[in-house]
């Protein structure tokens, strides 16, 4: 029997792009919040405001955030391959290198480069495909860049780290829930609704359609997302909940402090 995928995040994306280069040999794929068109976590991650970065820098004695943005982030190309589709979020475009502040955070001109090729050769919608996204949850959701930093915009419309207009891809099926990106795989119905999806390719547990409600939501600068995780902590310090949740975009009582 034809083997079937289920992925999360870019699990997900890697799921959609064996599914097209499987030759047939792949019955079904299952999407758990993938971003088909990017996402702005790697643009955070990119500028060190990401706040699973700060927490990783705040445990790390001797780098700071920025630090590990240029030392590790920048180098990875998969990163620069999730960077939001503008058409679809009617930002600047990240892929062109002249759109992000001049500073020592710029990503690779070659790398973008790159990155973009190998997005446009990411395949169009396959009705083997199918997608569960999250929704309701505070989304970066749009960015403009404002002299040496991005603003971002919050909305609820996305899952904590995909926005609705870049998980979906016209043409493939999808569901909505209320849940966030790491929430999705340990989602009771999420998990009941992937087995109804594998088995008949349908599934009446989760609604198949939905709105985006409204644009209102907040605006947030670089310079204050930078004030996350203002001192360096120890791991032994870690409550098991924060140690738990660690990667995920969630700043537990532990990483706060005076700025």
């Amino acid at each position: 029997r034809d083997p079937m995928l289920v992925g999360h995040s870019m699990g997900g994306v890697v799921a959609r792009i064996a599914l097209a280069d499987g030759k047939g040999r792949i019955a079904r794929a299952v999407q758990l919040g993938a971003p088909n068109a990017g996402s702005f976590a790697p643009v955070l991650a990119l500028r060190g405001v990401y706040p699973t970065v700060r927490k990783l820098a705040a445990l790390d004695l001797r780098h700071d955030a920025e630090d590990l943005a240029r030392i590790v982030f920048r180098s990875l190309p998969s990163l620069h391959e999730l960077l939001p589709d503008a058409a679809l979020t009617g930002g600047p475009d990240l892929f062109d290198p002249s759109n992000w502040p001049d500073d020592g955070l710029r990503p690779d001109p070659d790398m973008l480069a790159e990155a973009a090729a190998a997005r446009n050769r990411w395949p169009d919608a396959d009705p083997r495909c199918l997608h569960i996204v999250g929704t309701r949850q505070e989304t970066v959701t749009q960015a403009e860049r404002r002299g040496g930093q991005f603003r971002f915009r919050y909305t609820n419309d996305g899952d904590g780290t995909v926005p609705l207009a870049l998980a979906r891809v016209p043409g493939s099926k999808t569901w909505f829930v209320a849940e966030t990106h790491g929430g999705l795989p340990n989602n009771g119905k999420v998990i009941a609704a992937v087995v109804d999806l594998l088995r008949d390719g349908a599934t009446k547990r989760l609604p198949g359609s939905h709105r985006i409600r409204s644009r209102a939501g907040r605006t947030v600068p670089e310079s204050v997302l930078r004030r996350v995780a203002p001192h360096k902590v120890r791991w032994q310090d870690l409550s098991p909940d924060a140690r738990r949740r660690l990667l995920e975009p969630v700043v537990s009582p532990e990483f706060h402090g005076a700025v």
